[in-house]
């Protein structure tokens, strides 16, 4: 895991790994004031998915969800030469964190509550 990541030449100090998909790494970072989500795109292959541009596949899809009225994290900015995105953290465990854990979103506060009323639980 790098120490340090820039965003169209800002410096940010990565603090930890939040998990990684199959079109990039997530990471919590900070400016010394404020923590941020910075995904940085990779190019690892994936068995079950065909890529083209992938950080304009991030861009649209998050275009795509947020036309639709879905809450998202918003996004700060945009690095397309080393294919990074930063966008705001909400704090709160992850959704890898709480599959592991067994404990669902509610209505507490997490990384994955602003789209919890969109998903029906199964089960």
């Amino acid at each position: 895991m790098p120490d340090t990541m820039t965003v169209n030449d800002t410096e940010y100090t990565v603090l930890r790994l939040l998990g990684k998909g199959k079109g990039g790494y997530s990471y919590l970072v900070t400016d010394g004031e404020r923590e941020y989500v910075l995904k940085q795109i990779h190019h690892e292959p994936c068995e079950y998915y065909t890529f083209g541009d992938k950080l304009q596949s991030e861009l649209r899809d998050y275009e795509t969800l947020r036309a639709l009225g879905i809450p998202l994290p918003r996004l700060l900015a945009v690095d397309k030469a080393q294919e990074r995105i930063l966008k705001e953290d909400i704090a709160g465990p992850t959704v890898a964190e709480l599959r592991e854990s067994g404990r669902r979103t509610g209505a507490g506060r997490s990384r994955c509550a602003p789209c919890a009323p969109f998903y029906t639980p199964r089960g």
